[in-house]
C-alpha cells in the first residue's frame, strides 16, 4: 500500500497541476451577464466613437469590475506579465476616457481586446 502511495500521489498532483494550467480558456468564460468582458469593450468602443464620454467612463467600470473578477480565476494559468499588461491597459484607457482623447482609447481599447483573447492560451 506504501508503495502505491509513493507513486500514486506524485501522479495525481502532476495531473491536477496539468489541468489548472489549461483550465485557462475554460476559467475566462463569463458566468453571468457581468462578466461578459468583450460585450463592454464592444460598447465603451461604441460610446467613445460618439464622444459620449459620460458612458464611456461608466462601462469602463463595468470592464475593470469584470476584468479583474475572471483574472482571479485564470491567474493560475496565465503569465503575471501577460495580466500585468492587461491591467495597465485598462488604467491607460481610463486616464484617455478622462482626457477625452478619442484616437488613444480607440487603440487602446483594440490592444486590450487582443491582450484579452490572447490571455490563458
Amino acid at each position: 500500500m506504501r508503495k502505491f502511495l509513493v507513486r500514486a500521489i506524485p501522479v495525481i498532483a502532476v495531473i491536477a497541476f496539468v489541468c489548472i494550467m489549461l483550465s485557462g480558456e475554460y476559467m475566462k468564460k463569463p458566468r453571468n451577464e457581468q462578466e461578459d468582458v468583450n460585450k463592454y469593450i464592444s460598447i465603451t468602443m461604441a460610446y467613445a466613437e460618439a464622444e459620449d464620454w459620460d458612458k464611456a467612463q461608466e462601462e469602463i467600470e463595468k470592464l475593470d469590475n469584470a476584468c479583474r473578477k475572471i483574472l482571479k480565476r485564470v491567474q493560475f494559468g496565465s503569465e503575471l506579465d501577460e495580466i500585468n499588461d492587461i491591467t495597465n491597459n485598462i488604467s491607460r484607457i481610463k486616464g484617455a476616457i478622462k482626457a477625452k482623447d478619442l484616437g488613444i482609447t480607440l487603440s487602446g481599447l483594440t490592444e486590450f481586446y487582443d491582450q484579452w483573447e490572447n490571455i490563458a492560451k
